[in-house]
């Protein structure tokens, strides 16, 4: 925080007054001045709607500058517990939260198998990306991207057999 005032020419207490805790700070960079945190999939259906999500969750990754500042505030997460809960409260748990929805209301609908389990549909999902991220290395990417959503809808399909 010391050196974001030095750079800004502010003093430390106008740099709080902003940002309550560093990992305000982190996931306010991170975001940058996107406002589209509270975004509607529309799509016929379910994998258009999915997909749209799954974008909206990763694209800020397709950019390396962002994709560091996020394996930062994972790492920094691990000993801050500010940090930890910024990134939880205003990235981890909305995304999570945009895909239980979408796939509830998937399975309410038929389009996803009803025994699915949802939580650990987005975990395997998500594992995906933060393996990814703090690694191996590799690329979020629209090539991890179609990848991934291959395998996933193969996961949730509603086959004949489990109708």
């Amino acid at each position: 925080m010391e050196g974001v005032a030095a750079r800004a020419g502010v003093s430390k207490q106008s740099v709080y007054r902003r940002w309550s805790s560093r990992g305000d700070l982190l996931v306010d960079l991170y975001i940058g001045t996107s406002t589209d945190e509270n975004p509607s999939f529309s799509g016929a259906r379910f994998k258009d709607r999915f997909e749209s999500y799954l974008r909206w969750s990763v694209q800020r990754l397709f950019d390396p500058a962002r994709a560091n500042i996020l394996r930062a505030l994972a790492m920094e997460g691990q000993a801050d517990a500010a940090v930890r809960d910024a990134l939880m409260t205003r990235i981890v748990q909305p995304r999570l939260a945009q895909g239980r929805e979408l796939i509830l209301h998937g399975q309410k609908h038929e389009e996803v198998r009803r025994d699915l389990d949802v939580d650990t549909a987005l975990e395997l999902l998500f594992g995906s990306v933060w393996f990814n991220l703090l690694i191996t290395g590799n690329l979020i990417d629209p090539t991890w991207e179609k990848r991934t959503l291959k395998l996933f809808f193969r996961l949730t399909e509603n086959s004949p057999k489990r109708r």
